[in-house]
């Protein structure tokens, strides 16, 4: 199971679980049934095999956890993208 959170994504799997920091990912490749992690302290990246289309929603919910750590809120952060600028509503400082 892949678990997608404000810091890391883990890998939990059958035999082993591995952890990858948000700070430690230089690449994210995505695929229509995969995505694959570039991290700083690997020589060989990391890459998962999902259902068809899913690929695309664990990159964008990456994405999506990525921009609310950056908000630094401990509520629910709204994102909202205006063009390529990102604006953080909720108790973030804008």
């Amino acid at each position: 199971m892949l678990t997608v959170t404000s810091r890391r994504v883990i890998d939990t799997g059958q035999r082993q679980s591995r952890e990858m920091l948000h700070s430690k990912i230089v690449a994210v490749n995505t695929y229509d049934d995969g995505i694959e992690f570039n991290l700083s302290n690997r020589q060989n990246a990391s890459l998962f095999r999902m259902n068809k289309g899913l690929g695309h929603v664990v990159a964008a919910t990456l994405n999506a956890a990525m921009q609310m750590a950056k908000c630094r809120s401990p509520h629910l952060v709204s994102l909202f993208f205006v063009g390529l600028e990102q604006r953080c509503f909720g108790s973030a400082t804008n």
